[in-house]
């Protein structure tokens, strides 16, 4: 048996790349918080490039915080090359110019950094090169500081908030009355202090002097003011009366003075004022206990006041009354009730005049006329302080009533007189009369209301009956005739009569 073999050949080439190359810049230093750009070259073809902050590309832009080494790989063909470069930090101290401030108006304040390093150049905003400033602003104002050791600088700034001061105020009177006092009030703040040690806003002073007070706003600033407080005399107040007492109406003279000739004088009597006079004259109408006070003011109202007190006692209330106004000639004995009165606490005595020459000092008297007519009784009582009132009443002393009628008439006789009917007699009051003539079936056949004054009246006003129907016309029948009077006396007492009377013709 025969085992052929078959040899078959075949031939791979390998390449074997180089590493890339790298060129890479130089360890570099920047300040603190500066960029910096860092930049990687190759010669390959194709390359990428690996940093190791993670960025990619052949340059980067770093700003490192603190010293820092960054790596950078390049790939080419599958083959890797690394290396690194270290950007060193070169730093000045961070300074720190602190919170921002806040001042009054008017006010300084130190700023300064916190470091103290010898060879840091500080440059303010102002100008200023040194450490600490003291700054003075009328306004907000923000300062700024950098700090620098030739390469690298630091920097801070700082605001000065300028807070306007407040406004303080005193109000209230400057000028106050003797014996008085005055209030003070500041104004513009929330807290205050005065001069007199007091921390409210208002304040109470009787002396004189200059008063200061502080004033505080919410920010602690503050202002001051003064007022000048002064005392005025008060002004003197007399007044004198011609008399304190009396029965009313009381009638007084009062005189007043004072000191002070430009003041104002107010009277006050009751309800009624009177203004600017030094004298008065004033009638107290009622008994009362009154008072006169007198105020005098001058011209910053500093009043001064005086009164004087009166009694004015009671009138007596004069009266009297008696059983009639009228009396009977024969029955002339007038009895008089005294009705007289008084306030309480007050005896009175009494003088009757009659009228008729004749007087008692009788509580209660009684008196006989011995003549008709009228009287005038008048009563004058009178207080145990001398006042005094009167009453006077009229009393008639009258002649007495007497009436007559005529039994029969002949109405065409030629004596005129016995033509009418009418009747006669005295003491009758003749506003008060009435007359009627009844036929015999009751008929009114005749009627008057006027009394007859005198014969010659008859006619004229036909007061009495003559013998006609309502006196006009014929003559009535012969016969009898019934009459009705009615009269009222002088004493007032109303009779009535009743009768008859015969036509004759």
């Amino acid at each position: 048996m025969f085992i052929y073999r078959t040899v078959s050949n075949d031939n791979i080439n390998i390449t074997v790349n180089s590493n890339p190359s790298i060129t890479l810049s130089n360890d570099t230093n920047v300040c603190q918080g500066s960029n910096v750009n860092l930049i990687a070259g190759t010669s390959s073809l194709n390359a990428v490039y690996h940093w190791s902050n993670g960025a990619m590309g052949s340059s980067i832009n770093v700003s490192p915080y603190q010293t820092t080494q960054y790596n950078v790989t390049i790939t080419s063909n599958g083959c890797s090359t690394s290396s690194s470069i270290t950007v060193f930090i070169n730093s000045v101290s961070e300074i720190s110019l602190g919170n921002d401030i806040h001042i009054c108006k008017g006010e300084s304040v130190d700023l300064t950094t916190t470091t103290s390093d010898p060879a840091i150049n500080y440059l303010w905003d102002n100008g200023s090169n040194l450490q600490i400033i003291t700054v003075t602003p009328s306004n907000t104002t923000t300062y700024s500081l950098t700090v620098t050791d030739g390469a690298c600088y630091s920097a801070d700034n700082i605001t000065v908030f300028v807070h306007d001061n407040p406004q303080a105020i005193i109000t209230g009177d400057t000028d106050f009355c003797e014996n008085s006092s005055t209030r003070l009030t500041a104004g513009g703040g929330i807290a205050y202090q005065w001069s007199n040690g007091q921390t409210s806003s208002s304040v109470e002073v009787n002396q004189a002097g200059r008063y200061f007070v502080t004033v505080f706003d919410v920010m602690g600033c503050s202002d001051t003011s003064s007022k000048n407080i002064n005392i005025i005399p008060t002004p003197s107040a007399n007044l004198l009366a011609d008399h304190l007492q009396g029965c009313a109406p009381l009638e007084i003279n009062l005189d007043f003075s004072s000191d002070c000739d430009t003041c104002s004088v107010l009277w006050q009597i009751g309800s009624h004022q009177f203004n600017n006079t030094s004298q008065l004259k004033y009638i107290f109408e009622q008994a009362g206990n009154y008072s006169i006070n007198v105020q005098v003011s001058n011209t910053t109202e500093c009043t001064n006041e005086t009164s004087l007190s009166f009694h004015v006692f009671p009138n007596p209330i004069a009266d009297f009354t008696s059983q009639s106004t009228s009396y009977s000639y024969f029955e002339p004995n007038v009895q008089l009730t005294n009705t007289s009165s008084i306030e309480p606490d007050e005896a009175l005595m009494w003088f009757w005049d009659f009228g008729d020459d004749v007087s008692s000092n009788d509580k209660n008297p009684s008196h006989i006329y011995t003549q008709t007519g009228q009287y005038w009784v008048s009563l004058m009582a009178i207080s145990n302080h001398g006042c005094v009132d009167s009453a006077i009443h009229p009393i008639e002393i009258v002649e007495p009533f007497r009436i007559y009628f005529p039994s029969a008439i002949t109405p065409e006789s030629s004596n005129l007189e016995n033509r009418f009917f009418y009747p006669k007699g005295i003491g009758a009051n003749t506003r008060f009369f009435s007359m009627m003539i009844y036929d015999r079936w009751g008929e009114v056949i005749f009627k008057t209301g006027e009394f007859p004054a005198g014969f010659s009246d008859l006619n004229q006003f036909g007061s009495g009956w003559n013998g006609r129907y309502e006196n006009k016309g014929d003559f009535v029948q012969n016969g009898l005739y019934v009459y009705q009077v009615y009269v009222v006396d002088n004493m007032g007492i109303k009779h009535e009569y009743t009768g008859t009377v015969t036509v004759i013709r």
